[in-house]
């Protein structure tokens, strides 16, 4: 099979469904729009109730936190009656070792950085073993 990725396309495309999660102006770090209304981000970054959105046209809207997982470091995030785009997630019955795999971020506060990889194992994660974005293990995370 010769597919071809226009790699440009798609971080496009990820950045508009990608946001700055902020509070008073300080980058906390990045969620999804997903579903429509919502935002998924990682539990360490909001602290708060309320947090600020920055979205890919520099807009700025208010969300709440609707729920919080720390073990599983996610949070749910509603930001009702925005109309804004949310991103499309493929059935997890696709996605086999070797399916490409792409994420856009917001890293030390360089908006829109892309990563990208090769899922490389699927199944249960064992949570004792850290993770980093790539994949592996985090060196020195024992």
């Amino acid at each position: 099979m010769n597919a071809v990725i226009d790699i440009a396309a798609l971080a496009e495309q990820l950045r508009r469904v990608t946001v700055e999660v902020t509070d008073a102006g300080e980058l906390l770090g990045s969620g999804v729009l997903w579903p429509e209304g919502f935002v998924v981000t990682n539990a360490h970054v909001v602290r708060r109730p309320e947090v600020t959105l920055r979205l890919v046209d520099g807009r700025c809207v208010h969300a709440r936190v609707l729920a919080r997982d720390s073990d599983a470091d996610l949070a749910l995030l509603g930001v009702p009656g925005t109309g804004l785009p949310s991103a499309s997630v493929a059935e997890s019955e696709s996605i086999r070792i070797g399916s490409f795999v792409a994420a856009v971020g917001h890293p030390l506060g360089v908006r829109g950085a892309l990563a990208t990889g090769i899922v490389c194992a699927v199944g249960p994660i064992d949570r004792r073993v850290p993770l980093v974005d790539t994949g592996g293990p985090a060196p020195g995370a024992w």
